[in-house]
């Protein structure tokens, strides 16, 4: 067959020269630079940085403000030819798409206790054409011109995001709304509404799937040149459980619920060094040749260390001597010099409102006292946010621009919450 034959096929300028590129895939980036999409033509690039493969294409389609970048290769091309894509808008946050044309939102569903679904009146179950049973549950409104349906497998659009063609997905029908962000707050309002009223009555758990760009910072993280060791060091089993609870995370799930994660493996840790920092203070104080045993002030002076050393230093000053403790200035200081973007970022006073900016080099501060303060501070915003707004907007869990404006800090407190679980652990043997 002539699509089976390289030398027949069409032709596109990659990196200086002409190369040949299956049919399927050039008339789907034709047909994107057509309507004015950005697209073009890659290779993949092996492990090692390796350019490898055929040249397969990429498309630019509008998500929010920005665009997402979306692969056309031998592995979807089908699909691409098979969907009017041309007037798609990604719904940004989400893996959504947007179809002004048919009026119509298609998100990709993550569902966690899906075993009710089958029990809920008015389900249709039926044999997709694989081995697991298929299903789709439709609901109408009496008053709209609306529609919702559960289904799965999910509409075939979705797996050009990357979504797999046996998940879930919310399918919302009749819609008609612009601008973007009037139709990124309809999904997220009616799916929330569905969803619960699916948990309260039918014991279905199900949320909409979030998209969390990978920041462009952490795919450049340095690596040990070291080959792992054999374990040497014994860490906290609670600790541990903590941050690398937090190390699971996805792109899809709460930024700010893996920030608290880290967190509280600083927390973990801060009585022993808010004890430890009372008993130096209590020794100091007794080895001084001017102590006076007779004198009461003296004495309340050494009983207030140690009342300090059990309850009395507040949650900011235990966290800031537990950091102290744990993580050197230098080391702070080269952790944010091989991290320019993040630096930057920690260091913009308007990015995050109410939380001090971190300055390489602030005058009159400790570097490390100032990330203490910053980790701190942005945990009250997350745990604290009040609905009012009366001071500062407040850090919701689940929104999406808190997941985006959170990125850097949490590489921060991810950094911290290492140097606290290293210095903290203990040398083992484990014959």
């Amino acid at each position: 067959m002539p699509d089976e034959d390289p030398s027949t096929w069409p032709t596109a300028t990659y990196q200086g020269g002409e190369e040949p590129v299956h049919p399927s895939i050039h008339s789907t980036v034709v047909r994107a630079a057509a309507v004015g999409l950005k697209c073009g033509w890659q290779r993949l690039r092996d492990f090692d940085g390796t350019i490898t493969g055929p040249v397969s294409g990429f498309i630019q389609l509008p998500s929010g403000a920005d665009t997402r970048s979306l692969i056309v290769d031998e592995r979807n091309m089908e699909t691409w030819e098979g969907h009017a894509f041309e007037q798609w808008l990604l719904i940004d946050g989400y893996d959504a798409i947007w179809d002004p044309t048919q009026g119509s939102i298609i998100a990709a569903v993550e569902l966690s206790r899906s075993y009710g679904l089958r029990n809920v009146p008015g389900i249709e179950m039926k044999q997709a054409g694989r081995p697991s049973l298929g299903y789709t549950l439709k609901v109408s409104s009496s008053s709209e011109n609306l529609s919702i349906s559960l289904t799965q497998p999910s509409p075939t659009a979705l797996q050009l995001l990357g979504h797999s063609e046996t998940g879930a997905a919310l399918v919302i029908s009749g819609f008609q709304g612009q601008p973007h962000r009037g139709v990124a707050k309809t999904l997220n309002e009616l799916a929330n509404s569905f969803f619960v009223d699916l948990a309260i009555c039918f014991d279905v758990a199900c949320q909409l799937k979030t998209h969390r760009a990978q920041p462009a910072e952490s795919r450049d993280e340095p690596a040990v040149d070291a080959t792992p060791r054999f374990p040497i060091n014994d860490y906290n089993a609670d600790a541990a459980s903590l941050y690398l609870y937090a190390r699971t995370f996805t792109a899809q799930q709460s930024a700010s619920l893996q920030y608290l994660a880290y967190y509280q493996v600083i927390e973990y840790f801060a009585p022993v060094y808010a004890r430890r920092d009372a008993v130096t203070r209590l020794r100091n104080a007794i080895k001084d040749p001017a102590f006076d045993l007779a004198d009461d002030s003296a004495l309340g002076r050494v009983v207030g260390m140690l009342t300090a050393g059990r309850n009395i230093l507040g949650d900011r000053q235990q966290v800031t001597t537990t950091v102290g403790a744990c993580v050197e200035e230098e080391e702070l200081a080269a952790w944010l010099d091989s991290r320019p973007i993040a630096a930057k970022a920690l260091a913009d006073k308007t990015r995050i409102s109410g939380i001090h900016p971190l300055h390489r080099r602030e005058k009159n501060a400790a570097l490390v006292t100032e990330a203490a303060n910053r980790i701190y501070n942005l945990r009250c915003r997350i745990v604290h946010a009040k609905e009012d707004g009366q001071y500062v907007e407040p850090l919701r869990i689940f929104d999406q621009n808190s997941q985006e404006l959170l990125q850097h800090d949490i590489a921060l407190v991810r950094f911290v919450a290492e140097r606290v679980l290293i210095k903290s652990s203990q040398s083992r043997s484990w014959a």
